[in-house]
């Protein structure tokens, strides 16, 4: 009899672990489905947003740590370095040029987070150069996300 009540006791216990396990499966499915959902919806939300912030700043340009190849008129690159900006310029068209341009930050929620304006009014660039220009900038409303430039 005390066989016969340890068996029944074994079985049901059997019983008891596969439905915990069950219950476990499913909970676990359950939570990735609403992880997955909420990703989903998360990514919706930040392409309306950069739409957005596109529609708002011309040429908006995501912002990367360390270097950020542009390769527009003579800007080759920049690297934002916390307070310092790091410029290479590279000249090949037949004269020299002067830089003149103003670069932009935006952060995540559209706010511009610092601007820095590089004028170049004595020197110049010349032919076949390159040259490495840095500045002070100030971040205000913290780490950006995304740069533009306007070219004078």
């Amino acid at each position: 009899m005390k066989r016969f009540c340890m068996i029944l006791t074994g079985i049901m216990f059997l019983g008891c672990v596969r439905e915990s396990e069950k219950i476990v499966n499913d909970a676990q499915a359950k939570a990735e489905q609403i992880l997955n959902d909420a990703q989903k919806k998360a990514d919706q939300i930040q392409s309306t947003r950069e739409k957005e912030l596109h529609k708002i700043f011309n040429g908006l340009e995501r912002y990367q740590e360390g270097k950020n190849i542009v390769n527009r008129h003579y800007l080759s690159n920049f690297v934002l370095n916390k307070r310092d900006i790091k410029y290479t310029f590279i000249n090949e068209r037949s004269e020299p040029v002067q830089p003149r341009f103003t670069i932009y930050f935006v952060n995540t929620y559209g706010f511009i987070t610092g601007k820095d304006f590089v004028g170049w009014i004595f020197d110049k660039v010349s032919k076949d150069e390159t040259r490495i220009y840095e500045n002070h900038i100030a971040l205000r409303f913290g780490e950006p996300t995304y740069y533009f430039l306007e070219f004078e």
